[in-house]
């Protein structure tokens, strides 16, 4: 467990940075962050259906951190496209949790716990969502991460995981603001993401790169189109928009859509 000082400055840094984008970046986050979540979660349900008995989400960072906004993130599409019976989430920090169980929502329920040391019985979940979790988890104990995701899936479960993409071009500028001594990122290729799943028993299903500039106002274009999304969503198709013609350089994130 991290400290209570860790988890505070963790968790000030979090509302800061979501209220930052929220506020900046609003129309193109809606246009681009909305379509990247809900297009990926289309592809499980195309995959599976859209009913799953329990499902597992990692950590409470887009539940509980952000502000009001007109934004959709992952947990809306997770509570508006799919159907679940139980959804469970275990985050390593206890004032997350608290903030979540006051919500007291029906069939959700919130672990304080550490997902190198999964605290769940085998074959547990039909469905586990990864955004950008697993990127704070030091290569030594990725591995055996992996293999305790898949020892928690029932055969033939879902995991699709959202990393941070070590191909983008502005990665380790873009990391250098993003990572704590306290949480650190780890950004790596979809290659070796795709590796160590295999090697751990997992079939590789489907896979693409998304977030296109948005969030890194380095790459000059994004100053330009930050207050002309409508221009965007009107003449470029939204599937070119939600990864960019899935390149490599330009997208800060991948997805793996993984079978245990």
């Amino acid at each position: 467990m991290k400290s209570k000082k860790v988890e505070k400055i963790y968790y000030s840094a979090n509302q800061k940075l979501s209220k930052h984008y929220d506020e900046k970046w609003k129309r193109l986050l809606k246009l681009v962050w909305d379509g990247s979540f809900r297009y990926s979660l289309w592809k499980v349900i195309k995959i599976s259906g859209k009913s799953f008995n329990q499902v597992l989400k990692f950590d409470l960072w887009e539940e509980v951190s952000k502000e009001r906004s007109e934004v959709k993130r992952l947990d809306y599409y997770i509570h508006n496209l799919i159907d679940f019976r139980k959804l469970f989430y275990i985050e390593i920090v206890s004032k997350f949790c608290q903030e979540y169980n006051k919500m007291k929502l029906n069939n959700e329920y919130v672990v304080n716990g550490d997902i190198t040391k999964l605290p769940f019985k085998k074959h547990s979940f039909d469905l586990i969502i990864d955004f950008s979790t697993t990127d704070h988890i030091e290569n030594k104990k990725l591995d055996s991460t992996f293999k305790k995701i898949n020892n928690s899936l029932k055969k033939h479960g879902i995991y699709i995981i959202y990393h941070l993409n070590n191909d983008y071009f502005n990665i380790n500028d873009w990391n250098s603001g993003y990572s704590t001594k306290f949480f650190p990122s780890f950004a790596r290729s979809i290659d070796e993401i795709k590796q160590l799943l295999i090697k751990n028993n997992f079939t590789i299903l489907d896979y693409e790169f998304f977030f296109p500039f948005f969030i890194d106002n380095t790459l000059f274009i994004s100053q330009r189109v930050k207050n002309m999304s409508w221009l965007i969503e009107k003449f470029f198709p939204r599937r070119l928009l939600y990864s960019f013609m899935n390149s490599r350089k330009l997208n800060i994130l991948f997805y793996i859509i993984a079978k245990s």
